[in-house]
């Protein structure tokens, strides 16, 4: 396998994320996010069901299963609705500057875990990527306490997805990356349905037929996809050298306002987007 196949990759997940960010906020503006993301979430699992198909090895270990599971549950089902609580009461900017530390806190996870060991272009990859990030969004420093407060639930979510991170990949190193990822998603999907029915303030809601093409593209393409890539580098290379591919969420969604919300463009872009690329390769080189 090339050496640079799997960060590669997660770079292509990372990006495609912040292309559905940026089309989920100029085409679903105004329907209900959680009944969104189960439709979506629901259509990236039909996808994943699809493929494991043509997959010989669907086994787990029984004594994995409801780790797996719990496992599903705290990503697929928190991390979603924490995200989307988040961006209720912080913007889109400072939200994903406070995300970009993700990498920083699976370097020490997996650092205390003892599962990787902590090295200075692990951390210094890790920085160039926030700094990266922190250039390019226009943050506001204007906003209320509530500002304060979706920082940090989004400060909870970068810390839920470098859990994440730690504790999928012996699991995705262990089985089939597809079938893994597809148990993980399962679970998590049913935990969000649970939470969307146990809750008496949510109620599920079906989108018009208008926009039904655009929640499948973003459940398969958009979803399946980016997943897969994702957890199927987590199961080949060290999480911390994936986990820097996160620089490329918010740097996309900015490329692509430019063409698709005819926002302005600015140096700091190119800046930054070179910052991340640097970061990512320095947290991936490695010595002969």
């Amino acid at each position: 396998m090339p050496k640079y196949l799997p960060i590669t990759a997660a770079c292509i997940s990372t990006g495609i994320g912040g292309l559905v960010a940026v089309y989920t906020r100029l085409l679903v503006q105004g329907y209900d996010p959680v009944s969104l993301g189960v439709l979506r979430y629901g259509i990236a699992l039909i996808c994943l069901l699809t493929g494991v198909l043509f997959v010989r090895d669907r086994f787990i270990k029984r004594v994995d299963r409801v780790p797996m599971a719990l496992i599903g549950i705290l990503f697929f089902s928190f991390f979603p609705i924490g995200f989307s609580v988040a961006l209720k009461y912080t913007t889109a900017a400072q939200g994903a500057l406070v995300f970009s530390v993700m990498p920083i806190i699976t370097i020490i996870l997996a650092g205390l875990a003892r599962r990787e060991k902590i090295t200075l272009m692990k951390l210094f990859g890790s920085f160039l990527v926030f700094f990266g990030v922190a250039s390019v969004v226009d943050l506001d420093f204007q906003g209320k306490g509530e500002t304060f407060f979706g920082n940090l639930i989004m400060f909870c979510m970068a810390f839920l997805g470098a859990v994440f991170n730690v504790l999928a990949r012996p699991y995705l190193q262990k089985y089939n990356k597809l079938f893994a990822t597809t148990w993980f998603m399962l679970w998590g999907w049913l935990g969000m349905v649970a939470v969307l029915i146990s809750s008496s303030e949510l109620n599920f809601y079906i989108p018009p037929p208008d926009i039904w093409l655009i929640i499948i593209l973003l459940g398969s393409l958009g979803g399946a996809l980016p997943i897969f890539l994702f957890n199927w580098a987590l199961g080949n290379i060290e999480s911390t050298k994936v986990a820097v591919s996160i620089g490329f969420n918010p740097l996309v969604a900015a490329l692509a306002g430019i063409f698709v919300l005819s926002e302005a463009v600015n140096a700091a872009m190119f800046f930054g987007l070179a910052m991340v690329v640097f970061g990512v390769l320095a947290a991936n080189w490695s010595s002969r």
